[in-house]
């Protein structure tokens, strides 16, 4: 797509040529005709600007190149990749020709069949924004010349042969053959519910270690100090230090789902008995499962909000000497927390 700022530009040099053009009358009127002559220029370089994707029928369209776009690169990364021009013209010698402009440098393609060189306009576009980006191994590659040395028809390459052909320095597509291998750290503060005696602030410093969509997570965590007892005299005050390891897997790059096991030594102190101070310790263990946004990504960087939900397998209790239990582990429990990461590969 052509800038806004190079059809301003336009626009105002020639808002100039209708100034000089246009008689002189009133000074009212003149700035009524330039401005009317300014709109009109404007709309015609907008809307030009807006025609950046020119094939025959039945080739593709504007909306199939953001949606290939989309699925290769993900719907926040795909607007990167929009080439500011892509044109198709059937050639003398009966196949297609592609000329392709993206982020300052251009590209030809040719293949005797239109659609498929429309496919490998879309793949070359996004791995010109992201080279490691996965390519679906039936996907259809060209052969990709300079674009100051157009390929003379007679030695136009079937994209069927370029598949088969060694690479060259000029291939912009290269199908992917496995999944890639990459690590995130993340730190993040929350809240977790039924777990302490009361609303307790969480904060956690986690790593994770994936394989294409799966992965595993392994997390340390501290529960600051909540107090809460049965209802009478007595209460007690309860933290916690913990971890959790799951297994997550991201159906979406904005989605992850985790499920695993957590695990936390709750210590508590009792209050109100006679000997203030008295403290016992305890392990909670629980199933955990948990889903996670992530609206936000600067690569390397990412924001995420989860919610968690657990089940407790051991609930340790909290009693006070001579007057009984004050807080047992609820069975079922929850918590959020919002991290920040960082993904290296």
């Amino acid at each position: 797509m052509i800038g806004t700022s190079v059809v301003v530009a336009k626009t105002w040099r020639l808002s100039a040529v209708c100034q000089a053009v246009l008689p002189i009358p009133k000074l009212a009127r003149l700035r009524y005709a330039l401005a009317a002559c300014s709109i009109v220029l404007l709309a015609s370089g907008l809307a030009q600007a807006q025609a950046r994707v020119e094939v025959p029928s039945g080739c593709g369209s504007e909306a199939e190149l953001r949606a290939g776009l989309v699925r290769l690169l993900g719907a926040q990364r795909a607007g990167d990749a929009t080439p500011e021009r892509l044109r198709i013209v059937k050639t003398e010698a009966g196949d297609y020709a592609l000329e392709l402009e993206l982020a300052g440098h251009s590209r030809q393609l040719r293949d005797p069949d239109c659609h498929a060189l429309f496919e490998a306009a879309v793949i070359v576009a996004a791995v010109t924004i992201d080279p490691t980006v996965q390519v679906p191994e039936s996907a259809a590659a060209a052969e990709a010349t300079p674009a100051d040395q157009p390929t003379p028809a007679s030695d136009a390459v079937p994209a069927r042969a370029a598949q088969s052909s060694e690479p060259t320095p000029e291939r912009s597509v290269a199908p992917g053959t496995s999944p890639q291998l990459r690590a995130e750290v993340t730190i993040g503060g929350g809240a977790v519910v039924e777990l302490l005696p009361a609303l307790a602030p969480s904060v956690e410093l986690s790593g994770a270690l994936a394989y294409g969509d799966f992965g595993v997570a392994l997390a340390a965590r501290y529960l600051a100090p909540a107090e809460g007892g049965s209802g009478g005299t007595h209460s007690v005050e309860v933290q916690g230090l913990g971890g959790r390891l799951t297994a997550f897997y991201d159906p979406a790059r904005f989605l992850r789902l985790s499920a695993g096991l957590a695990a936390d030594r709750l210590q508590g102190q009792g209050l109100g008995s006679a000997v203030r101070g008295s403290s016992e310790a305890g392990i909670a263990l629980a199933i955990l499962v948990e889903a996670a946004a992530i609206p936000v990504r600067f690569e390397p960087f990412f924001a995420s909000v989860a919610i968690s939900g657990h089940y407790a397998l051991v609930r340790p209790s909290f009693e006070i000497t001579g007057y009984g239990e004050v807080f047992r582990v609820p069975r079922v429990g929850g918590g959020g927390v919002m991290r920040l990461g960082w993904e290296f590969r």
